[in-house]
């Protein structure tokens, strides 16, 4: 199985009300009736908290079989028609994407309750991540994988889901060049943002930061509401 990541920025003559509305009903449905080999679909929509506080206004999670399930335009839509008219629908909302190839693993899950299509609760927030000055990407990789996500399930119970995606490959001209893209979802935004819900004591806090500082060049999140339109065929277990 496949997963890209698509990191999108509206058009500009769109609020963010109403693109995320617009993408919700217009253009996701689009997508899933014209591609066929399309196995699994989130959107997760940059609207919440200030709208200056979000890079990205979508992030997008896609899965197939295989890449050129995805690249090979006759194999990923099911007709020059349908092409088009996905295409049409996302140059009136998008203003420019970025995407990735990634290596899913998943950290920590939560116990989906909710359909296909209802809007998951709480809050997701999500990032590209660039690997500290003097880390190779392999590197960026084993630290994170190894050393981070432990640390993180020990001193983070306020996460209620955890992700991290190993990116492999742009798939986007011009994509800065990032190391990873996280994934990870609170109950709801004060477990994010009120340090005694999210850590587990003060000394989490030091860790966590001085492990961060090794491992980040920075972060800028974007908090969003996340939809499952199509879940994937199976979990993807940690790599």
């Amino acid at each position: 199985m496949e997963k890209l990541v698509f990191f999108i920025n509206r058009a500009p003559d769109l609020d963010r009300a109403e693109f995320g509305r617009r993408y919700l009903e217009s253009h996701a449905p689009l997508t899933l009736q014209h591609c066929p080999k399309l196995r699994g679909y989130v959107v997760n929509i940059g609207d919440v908290g200030k709208e200056s506080e979000g890079t990205f206004d979508a992030i997008t999670e896609l899965w197939f079989d295989s890449l050129e399930d995805f690249t090979d335009r006759s194999r990923l839509y099911d007709s020059p028609e349908g092409a088009t008219a996905v295409a049409e629908d996302g140059a009136a909302l998008v203003r420019s994407a970025i995407g990735y190839r990634v290596v899913e693993g998943i950290q920590r899950d939560y116990d989906r309750s909710w359909s296909d299509g209802e809007p998951s609760p709480g809050v997701k927030m999500m990032a590209p991540l660039l690997r500290a000055e003097g880390l190779s990407h392999d590197g960026f990789a084993d630290h994170w994988l190894n050393t981070h996500v432990p640390l993180a399930l020990e001193h983070l119970p306020g996460m209620w889901r955890y992700v991290t995606n190993i990116v492999t490959a742009p798939l986007t001209p011009n994509a800065p060049e990032y190391d990873g893209v996280i994934g990870l979802q609170v109950r709801e935004l004060a477990d994010m943002d009120d340090r005694e819900r999210f850590y587990a004591s003060p000394e989490g806090v030091k860790i966590m930061a001085d492990d961060s500082s090794k491992l980040l060049a920075r972060v800028t999140r974007t908090l969003t509401t996340e939809h499952v339109l199509r879940s994937p065929p199976s979990p993807q277990s940690p790599k």
